[in-house]
């Protein structure tokens, strides 16, 4: 038990006791005296550490046949320099993989831990709701992926999984959502009212993650924890418009994200500020979204939300982002008669020019990535055994606000133009294994065939899906992405 464990209630003690010696049995090191149990969590550390994870880490990857390799030769490497007369050997069952594919992602450890517990144990403590807790929680617009559950039950086959666009409860016409669906490749749901936009100028696409944790004969789908919404007119104006993708992480990020695309939402379009100061707006409700989230019963301790929205007044986009989900533009050149990908956002990486100074400034630990295509992290200690969190700037993630990871986002314009096509908003599901380059031309070369923005969409999360495939088998992040042509207002 770390320090601190007997501020705790029993019941809470007797669990994580409960977990560690499960741990212990796992991995064989009940056998051993205690000095050669100290060998062989330190080679533990040593061999989690160097690929983005830790000791903390193992209960969740005792299946990565490749690590526990890799420790077992470390250890006996160890036990034979230190001439320990007894050779190590493990007798744990391995179950092949190709991948350490927890490493992708926004967590890199499961946060049970003992800080987390301590959190929870003063509310419970207290008997009230988390710090500053106002209402109840907001009534959820029920758009995740309802039956399948990581760890409470669901299995599936492999099945294809689409969102739907979906119209907001209040009937109105304006205003879509990205509506999670368990139906195979279903139809487009629509109410009575005809949508904002037709699905050759808008597409929208969302497939939910799987988590390599077997039961029974198939893998877990997990929740969806992605979100999106398109406002059309917003703000009382026939030519803006809003679009927006959340990607929830952690064990509530689907509440995280779900109370963001609400907040967000609505403080825009009541805010006065909106139409003359729109970068100033924006900033505003991220903020504040951010602070309203902490005051509610949601937990986001070790649970957040990336957030992109993009407000287009008549022929500007305001672009607004924090962390690590994307939007991208596409400008036709007419003399080369090629295309390109020009960013709106950055990703805020924890390793970015600024982020990275910022973060340490606070007194936190940014660690390295651990290999190409892979996240520098933020921790809350060197030992890099505490949160592990992939981005820098996030709504929620309370544990990591005071080392400074912000809810500020960063907002840019542009003025759209002749040459400028379509745009893409997405989740890193896409972004992961596609560069931004790649997509955009996956999707002009789509329109060029079917003229269809919800074809091409649905055909970017294709791809998207079977690079997740090639590279990482069984575990796939959610993926959500959002296609718009765009046009200027005379």
């Amino acid at each position: 038990m770390g320090a601190g464990a007997s501020a705790l209630p029993q019941t809470e003690q007797d669990r994580l006791k409960q977990q560690e010696q499960e741990l212990a049995d796992k991995i064989g090191i009940s056998k051993l005296n205690v000095e050669k149990q100290q060998v062989f969590k330190q080679q533990v550390e040593e061999v989690y550490a160097a690929h983005g994870g830790n000791a903390i880490f193992s209960e969740s990857a005792e299946r990565q046949a490749e690590i526990w390799a890799q420790v077992e030769k470390a250890t006996a490497q160890k036990f034979k320099e230190l001439g320990f007369e007894e050779e190590f050997t493990h007798s744990g069952d391995h179950t092949p993989t190709n991948e350490f594919r927890k490493r992708r992602l926004s967590y890199s450890i499961e946060h049970s831990t003992i800080e987390h517990a301590q959190h929870l144990a003063s509310i419970m403590q207290a008997n009230e709701p988390t710090k500053g807790s106002g209402d109840a929680r907001r009534p959820s617009l029920n758009f995740r992926s309802p039956p399948l559950q990581p760890n409470r039950g669901g299995t599936t086959q492999g099945g294809h999984t689409e969102t739907n666009v979906l119209l907001s409860r209040s009937g109105s016409n304006r205003r879509l959502k990205l509506k999670p669906s368990l139906h195979n490749m279903a139809d487009h749901v629509q109410s009575t009212d005809d949508p904002p936009f037709d699905e050759n100028t808008l597409g929208t696409y969302s497939h939910h993650g799987i988590e390599p944790k077997y039961i029974g004969e198939g893998f877990t789908c997990k929740i969806n924890q992605d979100r999106g919404c398109v406002v059309h007119p917003y703000a009382n104006c026939n030519q803006s418009s809003l679009f927006c993708v959340f990607d929830g992480h952690g064990e509530h990020g689907e509440d995280v994200s779900e109370f963001a695309v609400e907040s967000i939402v609505e403080k825009l379009e009541n805010d006065t500020d909106l139409v003359n100061a729109p970068e100033k707006s924006l900033t505003k409700a991220f903020l504040n979204t951010n602070d309203d989230l902490t005051k509610s019963d949601i937990d986001s301790y070790f649970s957040g939300t990336t957030a992109v929205v993009i407000y287009q007044q008549k022929n500007m986009l305001y672009a607004a982002n924090a962390g690590d989900s994307r939007a991208v533009l596409c400008q036709h050149d007419p003399i080369t008669n090629t295309i390109s990908a020009l960013p709106l956002t950055i990703d805020h990486n924890p390793d970015a020019p600024g982020e990275r100074e910022r973060i340490t400034a606070a007194g936190g630990f940014v660690s390295d990535p651990p290999g190409e295509g892979l996240s520098a992290r933020v921790w809350l200690d060197r030992n890099m055994t505490r949160v592990g969190l992939a981005m820098a700037r996030s709504i929620g993630d309370n544990a990591v606000k005071k080392v400074g990871v912000i809810a500020e986002p960063e907002v840019r314009k542009h003025l759209i133009s002749e040459n400028d096509l379509f745009m893409i908003l997405a989740s890193d599901g896409v972004w992961e294994f596609i560069s931004s380059q790649e997509a955009v031309q996956l999707v002009y070369d789509s329109l060029q065939q079917t003229k269809s923005a919800s074809a091409a969409c649905k055909l970017l999360i294709e791809r998207s899906i079977q690079c997740w495939k090639d590279n990482e088998g069984d575990y796939r992040d959610d993926i959500t992405a959002l296609v718009m042509r765009l046009k200027r207002y005379d």
